[in-house]
């Protein structure tokens, strides 16, 4: 499953390296890259060092105010289109049908959206363990199977 991910591009005034840092729905750490410069040990130091890695969202987004004098930070929001969230992470039922489902996925509240990609994984799992196949995903969607 290809989860929808807020992502942090973190830029130094000083030397311009760029850093990406990458979070779940949840707020938890997903990845971490250094897409420009070298991180210096002491950059290596602060970071993982002295406990200073942001491992929850809530932490870097505490850096914008405290680093924004050293650093720009910028925030791009998830992802939660229909055909980059929600259709390549459902299961593949041939029978679903895309443009139904679009419409109902449209529908919902962006707090919605979240609650059924979070409960997501855990449906695959408990389907996968009942051995019962999924339903079409505008049902999926429309029934609110995802809401208990």
């Amino acid at each position: 499953m290809t989860e929808p991910l807020t992502t942090y591009t973190v830029r130094s005034k000083e030397d311009g390296y760029i850093w990406v840092f990458k979070y779940g729905l949840n707020g938890t750490f997903r990845s971490f890259e250094v897409l420009d410069g070298e991180l210096s040990l002491k950059q290596y130091n602060w970071l993982f060092k002295t406990g200073h890695f942001p491992g929850q969202q809530m932490l870097i987004d505490a850096w914008r105010e405290k680093l924004k004098e050293n650093f720009e930070i910028i925030k791009s929001e998830l992802d939660l289109g229909f055909d980059t969230a929600f259709w390549p992470n459902y299961p593949y039922n041939a029978l679903s049908k895309k443009k139904i489902a679009r419409e109902r996925w449209e529908k919902l509240k962006d707090a919605e959206k979240i609650k059924l990609l979070m409960k997501l994984p855990e449906y695959k799992k408990l389907k996968t363990k009942e051995g019962t196949p999924y339903p079409y995903a505008e049902v999926f969607i429309n029934q609110r199977w995802w809401d208990n």
